[in-house]
């Protein structure tokens, strides 16, 4: 195969911390490339070099045979190299047409003449999307969709999908794992960034596995279980979890009655103390807007809410009875040490940092001083710091949104002890996750969403994913629309699934 991207001995430090040491990795032309690693592995230090936005301290990179060292992204894109990354802000405002070639020399045509041109690109990808809709219209798969489009208007050879996947729900990964196939059949080389193992073993062709600053290992998924994909990159075995058994009825730490908000009608719900209960449901069915709203993060009312004994006639009242976590990240002013403090005991300022120094080690976050802003940490690790300074909740529920967005395998373990000890303390706790297999083994019990009502309310332990997206897909029990083939390399694909 053709080489297309080159990488000898890059080296990169971060203040006192060496993120890359000394990083070697070829990129063949064609070819889909994952990228895993551990929160600070140096997975967005590669992308911030290979884009321009980070200068290395020593070390060479080649771009089709030629010195590539970008002084900036606008420089990459020129060299052809596109991004799509985790928090990519779309254009909103743009109608689809226009925002397809914005990075491109056509940015200011006519929109009538760039519409023959937005067809072509669009037909090459294999993605269709209504043209003449604003981006903002759009659902997080459809915008992810324009980004494809726009780097293949952008004529692209590299395209990084940095993390560009962890908005996104199963069946919309579906979409951007064929589109990305779609580019790579145009020649595209990409580089996929993700933290589900098995999302990276079902797309790529190989997986590096970034460890101490370096390719610790490079192996072509077909030949390699997503366990072993585990083991190189956290130097031990992680033991799957068992689903949790249905919880005995003891009294319900929250009962809500005829809960209406946006896409929500009329659902009424009830959580026991020290019970984890998933919510999913596709986007707009109401699943996510239930869970903001009474979570406080949006309008919304009941005709009755009952907390820890305490009626309520209005969720105004309420708010107060409920934390909302995964949602708000940290302060971005604030340090680590003060952060992770919060959840600590101790009653002197000594012991508080102390306590913030030992949950940092434990939870592996990847710096070299608590006493930094969290905004120097990894995205990752800002998370796991945004949940861990939660800690002491005294609110009698708990509301988790995306508690392990952007967080690696082994430090997602760590987020669910906390989450455990949510439970260990009597909250009743609601929590939602792009990733089905995560909530089957977090949580006692799913509700499904479709429409704006719960169309079924079943223990983990006698659920499957199958039958789970068959009831988010359709309300119903029957043939699931789409079965993700990330589980088994060789399982079927039902789709494509165009935007």
């Amino acid at each position: 195969m053709d080489v297309l991207l080159e990488i000898e001995s890059l080296h990169v430090a971060r203040g006192q911390r060496k993120v890359l040491t000394g990083l070697d990795l070829t990129i063949y032309r064609g070819e889909i490339l994952g990228v895993i690693g551990r929160n600070g592995a140096g997975k967005s230090t590669l992308v911030n070099v290979i884009c321009g936005r980070v200068q290395p301290q020593s070390g060479s990179v080649r771009l089709d045979g030629e010195h590539f060292a970008p002084e900036s992204p606008e420089a990459a894109l020129t060299a052809g190299v596109s991004v799509i990354e985790q928090d990519f802000q779309p254009p909103v405002d743009m109608t689809v047409t226009r925002a397809i070639f914005r990075g491109t020399f056509m940015a200011d045509w006519a929109e009538a003449d760039l519409l023959e041109h937005a067809h072509r690109v669009a037909d090459r990808a294999h993605v269709t999307l209504p043209f003449d809709a604003l981006v903002g219209e759009l659902d997080p798969a459809q915008q992810a969709m324009v980004e494809v489009l726009r780097v293949v208007a952008e004529e692209a050879q590299l395209v990084i999908l940095d993390e560009a996947s962890v908005v996104l729900d199963d069946v919309e990964i579906a979409q951007l794992h064929y589109a990305a196939r779609k580019l790579r059949d145009l020649g595209c080389s990409i580089i996929y960034i993700a933290h589900r193992i098995d999302e990276v073993h079902a797309i790529a062709d190989r997986v590096v596995v970034l460890r101490g600053g370096v390719a610790s290992e490079i192996v072509e998924p077909r030949r390699t279980p997503v366990d072993d994909l585990v083991f190189a990159m956290l130097q031990h075995p992680v033991e799957r979890p068992a689903r949790r058994e249905p919880r005995a009825p003891t009294s319900p730490a929250i009962t809500v009655t005829n809960l209406v908000a946006d896409n929500v009608d009329g659902v009424d719900l009830s959580v026991e103390a020290g019970e984890i209960v998933a919510v999913i449901g596709r986007r707009g069915s109401g699943a996510t807007e239930a869970m903001h709203t009474l979570g406080g993060l949006r309008p919304g009312s009941v005709s009755e809410i009952v907390i820890a004994g305490q009626r309520y006639e209005n969720l105004e009242d309420a708010v107060g009875q409920v934390a909302a976590l995964g949602v708000q990240p940290a302060v971005p002013t604030s340090s680590i040490a003060d952060e992770l403090g919060k959840s600590s005991e101790a009653e002197t300022e000594i012991g508080r940092l102390r306590d913030a120094a030992t949950l940092a080690h434990h939870l592996e976050i990847a710096t070299s001083d608590i006493g930094g802003s969290v905004m120097t940490l990894s995205g990752g690790d800002r998370q796991k710091v945004t949940i861990a300074s939660a800690g002491r909740v005294e609110q009698p529920v708990v509301v988790l949104t995306q508690p392990t967005r952007g967080v690696d395998m082994g430090a997602k373990q760590r987020v669910h002890g906390l989450v455990d000890r949510f439970c260990e303390n009597g909250k009743a706790i609601l929590v939602s996750s792009n990733d089905l297999s995560e909530l089957l083994t977090l949580a006692h019990r799913v509700v499904v969403f479709f429409q704006g009502r719960i169309v079924v309310d079943m223990p983990t332990a006698e659920a499957n994913a199958d039958l789970l997206m068959a009831y988010a897909e359709t309300g119903e029990s029957g043939e699931p629309v789409y079965v993700r083939a990330s589980r088994d390399r060789g399982s079927r694909e039902r789709g494509p699934v165009p935007a």
